[in-house]
């Protein structure tokens, strides 16, 4: 970088912000350089030349640290049917992932008769399929992902 170091461009980073993961890759293994590094919160310093293992490393070392800080992170992968909760990866069913996906992007209740139609694919559903369909879904979601609005539907806890 022509105008400032790697070092000097963490230091105004840090100014503003001391959370974001920063890994520097450098060729400097100056003391100096290095001990000035110390206190800038980074989450690696790797030396050059940047193998894939040291790359795979800071990709695993991100992500623990990212886990660990989150007690009830959650992904839906509507693509691959598949959801992420607490760090642990559950396969969702067609009619799982339809579901999660409507109910994610309508920011509404989604009432039995929607999901009779668009889930059921306008199949007879009796209330204890549902129920249980629910109810086998709760366990991959965080808990109270979703909420049962009596009589109407369901609808995504905003909580």
């Amino acid at each position: 970088m022509p105008n400032l170091s790697g070092i000097e461009l963490v230091q105004r980073i840090r100014r503003v912000d001391n959370k974001t993961s920063i890994v520097i890759i450098s060729a400097h293994t100056d003391v100096e350089f290095l001990l000035s590094s110390i206190t800038l919160n980074l989450l690696e310093y790797i030396v050059k030349p940047l193998t894939q293992d040291k790359l795979f490393n800071i990709f695993d070392k991100f992500i623990d640290i990212n886990s660990s800080n989150k007690s009830n992170d959650f992904i839906f992968d509507k693509d691959k049917n598949k959801t992420i909760s607490n760090s642990i990866t559950y396969d969702l069913s067609l009619k799982e992932s339809m579901f999660l996906d409507k109910i994610i992007s309508s920011n509404r209740v989604i009432s039995y008769d929607e999901i009779e139609e668009d889930i059921w694919d306008g199949k007879t559903m009796s209330q204890n399929a549902l129920r249980l369909f629910i109810k086998n879904l709760r366990k991959k979601l965080p808990k109270d992902f979703i909420k049962n609005v009596p009589s109407q539907g369901y609808l995504l806890n905003s909580n």
